[in-house]
């Protein structure tokens, strides 16, 4: 991680970023994050990342008081004093209620921006997937909150085994995500979007899903048992590596996409820009 941060309004090197330790986030995970792709000093999307922040704040009571130019420019700081604004960058934004001992009315709200160089794994290179029935569920699955232990401690298990991640179900026991990044299936001549009440809703897989539409593709939601996920073709992604495609579940292999069609996805998803509103 490189050296200046942004930390509550100023930027200041990480030895000197420093939180209470009664900050909420560090007492009991309380918080939420946002990682972002910037590419040649210009964050990727960054206005769905930012509702997708503020509207999970919102219904958790997280404080954000920082206006969305505040935090554009911010990270825009952060990446030109690291010598970042070039190339393809991590971001992530993490923002907490702050020190739970400060009177409330006075407290200030934790608001934490870092930056780091980003290199995207080959579309050439076999991601497998583990699938032990592990089940997610509860209500901070539809945020990105920093209570992430649950996630680590499958994706731990994951590495621990040999795999590069591993399927979570949701509370019905059917396919909901991995521990970092959302599925979206090939099936019987179409995409497949797993329905389900247990999983973060990726910002990264919209902008697939827009792209195939475009293409004239068929996508569509439906519950996704892992019965049907070890018989389809199978995307992963997530806001860094985007649409990258799974070799193996509990090491047996699944069908492969076309080469000629994931290089496709990729280079549109890099060059992805929203249409004005």
């Amino acid at each position: 991680m490189r050296g200046i941060v942004y930390l509550n309004g100023s930027l200041v090197h990480l030895h000197d970023a420093t939180i209470s330790v009664f900050d909420a986030g560090f007492q009991f995970g309380a918080g939420l994050f946002e990682t972002l792709l910037c590419i040649d000093g210009t964050p990727r999307v960054l206005g769905r990342h930012l509702a997708r922040l503020r509207g999970s704040a919102e219904k958790l009571g997280i404080p954000i008081v920082e206006s969305d130019d505040e935090l554009r420019t911010g990270i825009t700081s952060v990446l030109k004093k690291n010598s970042l604004d070039h190339g393809q960058v991590r971001v992530k934004i993490l923002a907490t209620p702050g020190d739970i001992t400060a009177y409330q009315p006075v407290r200030r709200p934790t608001l934490f921006i870092t930056a780091e160089p980003y290199l995207r794994p080959a579309l050439s290179m076999p991601w497998r997937l583990g699938l032990d029935g592990r089940v997610q569920g509860g209500p901070l699955t539809v945020h990105k909150s920093s209570s992430y232990l649950a996630a680590r401690m499958a994706l731990h298990s994951a590495r621990l085994h040999g795999f590069d991640d591993m399927v979570l179900l949701d509370r019905n026991g059917n396919v909901a995500e991995t521990s970092i990044a959302a599925l979206l299936l090939f099936y019987r001549g179409r995409w497949i979007v797993p329905e389900t009440p247990d999983a973060l809703p990726s910002i990264s897989r919209d902008i697939l899903i827009e792209i195939l539409r475009g293409k004239g593709a068929n996508v569509a939601t439906g519950v996704v048992t892992p019965e049907r996920l070890l018989k389809s073709a199978i995307l992963l992604s997530n806001s860094l590596l985007g649409p990258f495609p799974v070799h193996s579940i509990n090491r047996v292999e699944v069908k492969a996409l076309p080469e000629e069609l994931l290089v496709d996805l990729r280079t549109q998803w890099l060059a992805y820009e929203p249409q004005p509103s």
